[in-house]
């Protein structure tokens, strides 16, 4: 049987563009949680690779910064 691989690196490079952006990064049970630091919304997103679009469409529509 193959090893299962998780490549995230897409998802990695997003995290740490919202980290220099202003947003706090922590990791918890279900993914990884983004906390606004102006407004302190959190917001939950799953950690692989299929979080990647959708993570990326919600950046680009509440805070229009383009990835």
């Amino acid at each position: 049987m193959g090893k299962h691989k998780n490549n995230c690196s897409k998802v990695l490079k997003v995290y740490k563009k919202l980290s220099n952006y202003g947003f706090s990064i922590e990791s918890v049970k279900n993914g990884k949680k983004i906390k606004h630091i102006k407004t302190k919304k959190i917001y939950i997103f799953h950690y692989s690779d299929k979080g990647y679009h959708p993570l990326r469409r919600w950046v680009k529509k509440n805070f229009n910064i383009k990835i």
